[in-house]
């Protein structure tokens, strides 16, 4: 009896992309799948693997009165070969400065908040360089997932998000992360260099420093940038901690900023009223 042929399906990276996708979709992310822009100053076409959208609203009963739009720029990687990461402390006065760019929570130095809760500000060492087995820097696949990640937040991060139209004429704040989402971590290694420890296993999602050299309509740009790195495993846990936390900064400071603008404008409204009109 002539046996049949089994057919092997090796695990694939579109596979994996419609995984996360589903992910998303289920939490409640509205998903776009692989679109492309043409970035202008480059005159190239480029994509990004996903970019996911929720509306946290502000609750009731809470003195934060806005709600926020989170957006994610998601890069999807099944991670095939052993890859090693350098990590090293991370500087606190430089992970302020990449938080303070984002205008979008109180400054660090003024709000203790700002400063216990936003996870880039956690004292934990970060990661600064990488190597993928069997892979020469131009093909490591961690680069690549770097390059579309960031070009397409530096490109998309000024534009408003699509859900930012059902919210015309209201105080709303926008969060944008840069994500790289792996199947796994099993075969993630790291260099602790403050320990000059032997490598070991990476169990938890962790951050990415990039110094990052773009161009802009002004010339060239650098600007320093975290890239979280998940596995998908984890992102359940990045939204209800990290996400959360941080939508209510910026909720925090939407709140505050809108207080602070009533309370200017009664101000003046009293020093400029003529004490000697009855209709005043």
């Amino acid at each position: 009896m002539e046996k049949k042929q089994k057919i092997s399906i090796k695990p694939d990276g579109n596979d994996f992309q419609y995984r996360v996708k589903k992910t998303l979709s289920d939490a409640g992310w509205i998903v776009r799948m692989s679109p492309y822009y043409n970035d202008s100053f480059s005159e190239k076409p480029r994509e990004i693997d996903i970019i996911a959208e929720k509306v946290f609203p502000a609750m009731e009963r809470s003195i934060y009165t806005s709600a926020v739009i989170v957006r994610l720029f998601i890069e999807c990687k099944y991670i095939a070969e052993e890859t090693t990461f350098w990590f090293e402390e991370k500087r606190m006065d430089k992970a302020m400065k990449v938080v303070d760019s984002l205008r979008t929570f109180h400054e660090v130095a003024d709000n203790s908040e700002v400063m216990t809760k936003h996870h880039y500000l956690l004292n934990t060492p970060i990661a600064k360089l990488y190597r993928t087995e069997g892979k020469n820097p131009d093909g490591d696949p961690i680069y690549k997932a770097i390059t579309q990640c960031l070009n397409a937040t530096i490109y998309y991060r000024h534009h408003a998000t699509d859900l930012r139209k059902k919210y015309d004429h209201q105080a709303i704040g926008e969060l944008n992360y840069s994500l790289i989402i792996c199947n796994s971590f099993e075969k993630f290694l790291k260099k602790d260099t403050t320990a000059d420890s032997a490598l070991s296993p990476i169990d938890n999602s962790f951050q990415l420093e990039v110094d990052y050299a773009y161009s802009t309509k002004d010339g060239q740009s650098e600007e320093l940038f975290y890239i979280d790195i998940l596995s998908i495993d984890s992102f359940k846990n990045f939204e209800e901690k990290d996400l959360a936390a941080e939508v209510n900064l910026a909720k925090q400071k939407i709140s505050d900023d809108k207080r602070m603008i009533e309370y200017e404008r009664r101000r003046s409204e009293t020093e400029n009223r003529d004490p000697y009109d009855p209709f005043a």
